[in-house]
């Protein structure tokens, strides 16, 4: 026994040159068989590759038939409102609280109805002829006039609430319940729901908003005319986008013209926040959008949670404050007064957007 032979020359050793040939074709022609049956059964188990859109993210399915309600592929229910805004600036004090406490007071009755809800802030460039209007008195047109000559540039501040709620029994109308919360207690802000009919303008439409975030080159008005799914999303989608992986840089383009954005979010909040620090944010000599995402808690959940992360911290931290502190928090969640506070999960995410990545290391430079 020779052990230093391999199978092939021990299986060939016997064999004459014509038979040689012939077992040699076989095992080439078992080979190629088995290779193209791998690669007709792994077309047919593993999905192709295929390149990826932003509509296919989207998750509109269609504007149901009252004009001013979107459905979601997930059975979702959302509304879109403008809303006016308040020059806190020049009102008084006592104005100042009252309006605060209207926040409050949405926020508190979204908790009762489980609404989740979103404010967005669209800050963008504007043509200089667009920043005019009727003051009704000729000294203040003059300042306005010699105001606006003095700048290269101006910014126009949308602001916009959005409402949404998951897919469960009577969504569709506890929407209606917060939708009509919303108009009466923030009815001081100007809050106004967005709608689309045949004759109403495209940018009344609620999916107005959208096209402008996801198409920021060649900001389309699509009016939905009864698309929907992937028609829908395709509307709002005109623009391609590129995550470059670039220090979180995100491109769109849209023929020769290409817009940058960088998503930054806000980890902590400060000790002490209050409207000047939004109002700084909205003056930074930038295009941004600025994201509040709001979702109030259920009461009996907030207790919950609470009531859990208290029995925690009493076995994991050496400082009774810390246990007092929960406590409060339940005290607070339970009053059924004036005093009372809903627990509430908030984020702000600030994005970024300029034509070079000079605007936009800038706008990030003002931000932090």
């Amino acid at each position: 026994m020779r052990p230093d032979f391999d199978f092939f020359t021990i299986f060939v050793q016997g064999l004459s040159n014509i038979e040689v040939i012939v077992a040699t074709i076989g095992f080439v022609s078992a080979a190629a068989f088995a290779g193209l049956w791998a690669t007709k059964l792994g077309r047919l188990i593993l999905p192709q590759p295929q390149e990826s859109r932003v509509v296919d993210f989207l998750p509109f399915n269609k504007l149901m038939a009252d004009g001013i309600t979107i459905r979601c592929y997930n059975g979702a229910f959302a509304r879109v409102f403008r809303v006016e805004g308040v020059d806190l600036s020049f009102v008084t004090e006592e104005k100042n609280i009252a309006m605060m406490e209207a926040r409050k007071s949405w926020i508190d009755s979204m908790s009762d109805m489980q609404i989740i809800c979103r404010v967005l802030t669209l800050r963008e460039r504007i043509p200089m002829e667009e920043d005019t209007g009727d003051f009704g008195n000729q000294l203040l047109e003059q300042i306005s006039m010699t105001w606006r000559n003095n700048l290269d540039r101006v910014y126009s501040n949308k602001h916009y609430i959005i409402l949404s709620v998951v897919d469960r029994p009577d969504a569709l109308k506890d929407l209606n319940y917060a939708s009509q919360s919303l108009l009466a207690t923030l009815n001081d802000y100007g809050v106004k729901p967005m709608f689309e009919t045949e004759d109403s303008a495209a940018t009344d439409s609620p999916l107005y908003v959208f096209a402008k975030i996801c198409s920021p080159v060649s900001k389309p008005l699509p009016k939905v005319r009864g698309a929907t799914g992937y028609q829908l999303n395709e509307l709002l989608t005109a623009d391609h986008i590129h995550f470059t992986g670039e220090n979180g840089i995100i491109k769109f383009f849209s023929g020769d013209k290409e817009i940058y954005e960088i998503v930054m979010g806000i980890r902590t909040s400060g000790d002490y926040m209050d409207e000047s620090m939004i109002a700084s944010l909205l003056a930074i000599d930038c295009e941004l959008t600025l994201l509040h995402n709001i979702k109030p808690m259920f009461k009996p959940q907030a207790r919950a949670l609470l009531m859990q992360q208290q029995r925690m911290a009493t076995v994991t931290s050496f400082s009774p404050d810390v246990v007092n502190q929960y406590s409060e928090a339940l005290s607070a969640i339970e009053d059924s007064d004036a005093d009372y506070q809903s627990l509430t999960e908030y984020a702000m995410d600030i994005i970024i957007r300029g034509d070079s990545m000079e605007e936009i290391n800038f706008g990030e430079s003002e931000v932090q």
